[in-house]
């Protein structure tokens, strides 16, 4: 797994949880900080269950995913009662908002790229600041990286 600083300020410190836990499902069902600071918990993780239920079909078969699965099951009830529903849905256009102290609500699109270099077993997931919402400035001016650059370079009327 990789992330950046601004993933661990914004969701949560990834170098303190232990390699084998840093599963997003793990953290949505069995970090209660997690859970907490997610506005919509209830929607994210419903949505997100449901894709990951989607691809274990396809990858029950490797004991990384079977084990995750049990492990989530046992810890999370909640997990257990909806993994049992069998329900699947794509993830695309999933938002998450997400609290922060010091940065106040963020909103972000969740964008999932699946298939990574031919290895159809990994993912990537992007969370991209929805426009309009103040993220990006927030993120950028908690940062120390001063004010958004003015993207009147991408305006197509200037080729």
């Amino acid at each position: 797994m990789a992330w950046n600083r601004i993933a661990c300020d914004v969701l949560t410190d990834y170098s303190a949880i232990p390699s084998g836990r840093r599963e997003a499902l793990r953290l949505l069902f069995q970090d209660p900080e997690f859970r907490t600071k997610t506005f919509n918990w209830e929607h994210v993780s419903k949505v997100s269950l449901s894709f990951f239920r989607k691809t274990y079909d396809r990858f029950a078969r490797l004991p990384w995913y079977s084990k995750l699965v049990a492990d989530i099951r046992k810890g999370s009830p909640e997990f257990a009662e909806r993994w049992s529903l069998h329900e699947v849905a794509d993830k695309n256009g999933l938002q998450i908002e997400i609290h922060r102290s010091e940065m106040g609500r963020l909103q972000f699109e969740m964008i999932t790229f699946n298939q990574i270099n031919d290895q159809e077993h990994l993912m990537s997931c992007i969370y991209a600041p929805v426009p309009g919402t103040g993220t990006l400035e927030k993120m950028l001016e908690a940062s120390g990286a001063g004010p958004v650059p003015s993207a009147s370079w991408l305006n197509p009327d200037r080729c």
